[in-house]
């Protein structure tokens, strides 16, 4: 299901966009101008394909294990598995990967680093749970937690966001929201982290949603956060004075940090403007 964005509407993304300039929201969701998607973003968009492919073959994976086999025979199942997935996602990516006369040999390598633990915590996941059912195939699908959904859509008319979460863990009463990030750490991120809960709330009120991970793929690191009221309330203020932007077709002007400007890939379009 794809949600078409209304200019009513706040995208999830909108929130990390105003971070780092509050200009860039005008530009994106009043000028419809569209940012150049760069190495690293390019990168990222591999690393959460490979990921979704995943989620998207779980199942299928522990229907296959039909018997108690041993911890290195299920973790291999789901090595060539995750081996076949990046290959078909570099092939999908051919173009952009030329585009940047980027090696695919190389980022076969990389994006095997950024999942490795992901694919080995599975593995793991899927043994123990055998071995403490004792079931197999179906039953032991049913038996396993979490379930995880990934590039799940998601649409609040009462918050006027909508948004697509990374990644979902489900378990049997509580939901974890997952970001998955494959360069360092940033505020923003926790930042958008309560965004994405304030959804899941909002679309699963019977779940407990207490927390969220943060996913380092480069670190391997998983960051916990708790989440909190006042964060909440940030996400709802910042909301609105995106929609006052879009709405009013009000233009904030160029932002004041340099540093952040010749960063920015919309920097010689934005100079143009009138301040």
């Amino acid at each position: 299901m794809t949600i078409k964005i209304m200019d009513t509407y706040v995208r999830v993304t909108d929130f990390l966009d105003y971070l780092f300039c509050p200009r860039k929201i005008y530009l994106k969701r009043v000028l419809d101008l569209e940012e150049e998607r760069g190495e690293k973003a390019l990168f990222g968009t591999l690393v959460h394909s490979v990921f979704d492919r995943l989620n998207e073959v779980e199942e299928s994976i522990v229907y296959e294990i039909d018997d108690e086999y041993s911890f290195d025979y299920i973790l291999k199942i789901y090595e060539i598995t995750a081996n076949k997935i990046i290959s078909d996602v570099l092939n999908n990516y051919s173009k952009e990967i030329d585009k940047f006369s980027l090696s695919k040999e190389y980022l076969f390598i990389e994006l095997k680093k950024h999942i490795y633990d992901d694919v080995y915590e599975r593995a793991k996941n899927v043994y123990n749970t055998m071995k403490t059912y004792q079931e197999y195939g179906i039953f032991l699908w049913d038996k396993l937690e979490p379930k995880i959904k990934s590039e799940l859509e998601l649409l609040s008319d009462t918050l006027k966001i909508v948004g697509r979460v990374d990644r979902i863990e489900f378990y049997r009463d509580y939901i974890i929201p997952v970001e998955i990030k494959s360069g360092n750490y940033s505020n923003s991120h926790i930042f958008q982290l309560h965004a994405y809960a304030l959804l899941l709330k909002h679309n699963f009120p019977r779940y407990i949603i207490d927390r969220g991970i943060i996913y380092y793929t480069k670190s391997r690191k998983r960051k916990e956060v708790r989440l909190n009221y006042r964060c909440f309330k940030r996400v709802l203020t910042m909301r609105d004075r995106i929609l006052s932007i879009i709405e009013n077709e009000q233009d904030p002007g160029m932002n004041k940090n340099l540093n952040k400007c010749v960063k920015c890939t919309f920097y010689e379009i934005c100079k143009k403007l009138k301040l």
